[in-house]
């Protein structure tokens, strides 16, 4: 394979726009055009009602209680919502339509910062496609789920990278771990033996930077309080189990989690619903164990990732470990192959196998809710393609690190 970045940018367009496309026609044709017609409208996404509900439904629980609510994020997010507060005046309403024009503009952004030597026409087509044609970006636009805000903070910790100012992607990827915890094995992304010390310190520092930022915001603006007050009453509510315990109840043992997502487990779980019973039953009796051995199995992978030397590939592979090891994982979080696959698109050097880990990443970013299991629409044949895809991705990248030109 020898394609230049212009010449895999057109590939990728041309991948995206037919797929975002067919997926268009499908949702919004079939209605009317296969029998039983129906009245409704079947789309990729959430139901209609449920525009921005994740930032509604915690900017509300945080507006009314404070540190008191009960929250899924570290206090990164907080200090999320405290910003989001701030600057849409307290309005949710505005705040939803802020974070839609963040994640759209960063994301574009991006795509022409990393684009420089594409042509200019080229490039304006790259952006509406492969930002505006991406189901995962979308659909965490379409719940304004903070999942984005992590992808801005990733985003720019490339970038510093590509500058080679590794001490500020280090920072940045402690501060998206004190938003939500998965970002942090990012941090082997960009692990050499001569950075060990300065990755570990400039990590801490950003984690702890953002985990206490939310209680000193308090000292000036809402919930007013002293530092100690703010991080006891975070820290009781976190303790009392509320929101990990609904979370437990409704994404991992409950079906909530097949619903739009792609891990393994999701998959077994939907070609296992016929016998939910059993499922359920199982996932109750051996939750712990099901999240140690999730926590392993991506601590491991990020260990393996170290013997790719190449970024790119080593951001694909743990990102893919990610995606397929957690209990549950929502489409919208294969919004983080967007800063590699991008980076791999304008890579210069090609290696034999570009074009197989593209189009794969690619089909990723597609909606591929063809099929409805069990006559549900929230169970999709985008799950088990989706953890198709990242298992070969997973496993081609191991077999392939063994070869020289990745290592």
């Amino acid at each position: 394979m020898n394609k230049t970045p212009e010449s895999k940018i057109n590939l990728i367009i041309l991948i995206m726009l037919g797929g975002f496309l067919l997926a268009f026609f499908w949702y919004y044709l079939k209605k009317v055009i296969v029998p039983p017609y129906t009245a409704g409208i079947i789309t990729p996404f959430h139901n209609q009602l449920n525009i921005f509900c994740d930032y509604y439904s915690i900017a509300n629980t945080f507006f009314l209680s404070g540190f008191y609510g009960a929250y899924n994020y570290l206090p990164g997010g907080i200090t999320l919502l405290q910003i989001m507060k701030f600057i849409s005046f307290g309005n949710p309403y505005i705040g939803s339509k802020i974070i839609m024009i963040c994640y759209f503009s960063v994301s574009s952004f991006y795509v022409y910062k990393m684009s420089e030597t594409i042509q200019k026409n080229t490039k304006l087509l790259a952006i509406i496609v492969l930002v505006f044609c991406n189901y995962p970006i979308l659909s965490a636009v379409h719940t304004a789920n903070f999942e984005g805000f992590v992808l801005i903070i990733l985003i720019f910790a490339y970038l510093f990278y590509r500058k080679k100012e590794i001490n500020k992607t280090f920072l940045l990827i402690g501060v998206a771990g004190a938003i939500k915890i998965y970002p942090l094995f990012l941090f082997f992304v960009y692990l050499k033996k001569e950075n060990f010390f300065n990755a570990f310190k400039y990590t801490t520092i950003g984690f702890i930077s953002a985990f206490i930022s939310p209680f000193i915001i308090s000292l000036f603006y809402y919930p007013e309080g002293n530092v100690i007050d703010g991080f006891v009453g975070w820290s009781e509510t976190l303790l009392n189990g509320e929101a990990m315990e609904m979370y437990k109840n409704t994404m991992i043992i409950g079906y909530n989690g097949v619903f739009f997502g792609h891990s393994l487990l999701n998959s077994i779980r939907l070609i296992m619903t016929p016998y939910e019973g059993y499922m359920i039953k199982f996932m109750t009796e051996y939750y712990s164990y099901i999240l140690l051995s999730s926590a392993l199995l991506i601590l491991a992978s990020s260990l393996i990732a170290l013997k790719i030397q190449n970024t790119i590939y080593r951001y694909i592979f743990i990102v893919a470990a990610l995606c397929l090891f957690r209990p549950t994982s929502s489409d919208y979080y294969l919004i983080q192959f967007f800063v590699p696959f991008i980076a791999l698109i304008v890579e210069q050097r090609n290696y034999k196998f570009d074009h197989i880990i593209l189009i794969s990443t690619c089909l990723l970013f597609l909606s591929k809710n063809y099929y409805l299991f069990f006559d549900n629409n929230y169970i999709t044949s985008n799950t088990i393609i989706n953890s198709l895809l990242l298992l070969f991705i997973y496993l081609i990248i191991i077999i392939k690190c063994r070869k020289e030109e990745i290592t």
